[in-house]
């Protein structure tokens, strides 16, 4: 027996069955027991898997990852992913298939479900709600005025690498929460991630270089936003995914003396909003060219061409870099002084 199961972009016939019986075609959702709303034969749910229905689309029950059409299978569960449109004959289209807090906002089915419908203030709860000024960030699918939370990943060298940062933005009042992780001991997942609106990465020495810039690629990729600073942003100190999705060439790092905030590019951009006065005695930062289109903001005093803000757009969204220390003097000797947490939550709250 030879079971063809048509679908947009050609048939998927399964020739594993008994040679003596008949040959049938069957297109998507019809059949003797795809069709009948009912779980039998060898499907994993109602009418879909097994090896003469249809695949399950996401959020399905599943054997395999062949019983799903985004082909992930996890405890049993399809992942989301393409699924064919049933109708009254072949179908000739297709639609993506998202799971709860995700959608397909750009209308691109080539990077899947891009958009974290739970936190993104530009599509919150459903592509193109967007959040207004009094309820400016998006909770659980919600617009509120609630502040956003934040969480800071770093390789600390020091003890205080991350509790320095963490009180100095927490003391701006701009963050219902500033939370931290020690990537030095374990990599974020993704589930972690998107409990935040916004990751600061900086630092080296990650456990997982490259499971953590993967993580960062996917969490990027659902909505979230990530800004990277030194050391995380050159000498390829984070790999994976995101590095696709930086704005300066990991070229190579650079401690430099007496440096300050140099020219002002963008002077009414929100990412230089409050920030009068830098400098620093020794000051960490890569040395690479702009890419990705990246266009400075701010730069250097001793150097042109070091870009010390920059932003750009990456899959159509707002992206920031921050090439700085994220660590203040108080806890690096050295360090920056003046308005470095300033730039850092301005980078963190852009959209």
């Amino acid at each position: 027996m030879v079971v063809c199961v048509f679908a947009s972009g050609g048939a998927a016939c399964n020739t594993s069955l008994p040679l003596d019986t008949p040959d049938l075609t069957v297109p998507v959702g019809f059949g003797p027991s795809c069709s009948n709303g009912i779980q039998d034969g060898n499907e994993t749910d109602v009418d879909c898997g097994g090896q003469t229905c249809p695949a399950c689309v996401g959020e399905k029950m599943c054997a395999h990852a062949t019983d799903c059409q985004s082909g992930v299978c996890t405890n049993n569960i399809c992942g989301a992913g393409i699924a064919v449109e049933d109708m009254e004959g072949p179908p000739d289209m297709a639609m993506l298939m998202c799971s709860t807090g995700t959608a397909n906002c750009d209308g691109n089915a080539a990077n899947g479900c891009e958009t974290n419908t739970a936190t993104d203030a530009k599509n919150c709860g459903a592509c193109g709600k967007t959040c207004p000024v009094m309820q400016p960030t998006c909770v659980g699918g919600q617009c509120t005025n609630a502040k956003p939370q934040v969480l800071l990943v770093a390789a600390p060298g020091f003890p205080c690498d991350l509790p320095d940062v963490q009180h100095k933005l927490l003391a701006t009042g701009a963050f219902d929460k500033v939370d931290t992780f020690d990537a030095g001991q374990s990599t974020p997942s993704l589930a972690v991630l998107q409990k935040y609106e916004a990751v600061l990465v900086y630092g080296a020495g990650f456990a997982d270089k490259v499971a953590l810039g993967d993580h960062l690629g996917a969490y990027f990729d659902a909505g979230g936003r990530v800004v990277t600073a030194a050391m995380a942003n050159s000498s390829n100190f984070l790999a994976g995914a995101f590095t696709a999705y930086v704005l300066l060439d990991p070229a190579g790092l650079r401690s430099t003396q007496d440096s300050m905030l140099g020219v002002i590019d963008e002077p009414q951009s929100p990412l230089v909003a409050g920030v009068v006065s830098l400098s620093a005695a020794t000051a960490m930062r890569n040395v690479g060219r702009t890419i990705n289109g990246a266009i400075p903001v701010a730069h250097w005093s001793d150097n042109s061409s070091t870009p010390l803000i920059l932003r750009g757009t990456v899959k159509g969204r707002a992206r920031v870099d921050v090439n700085l220390d994220p660590r203040s003097n108080d806890c690096n000797p050295g360090s920056w002084i003046g308005d470095g947490t300033t730039i850092l939550k301005n980078a963190l709250l852009y959209k």
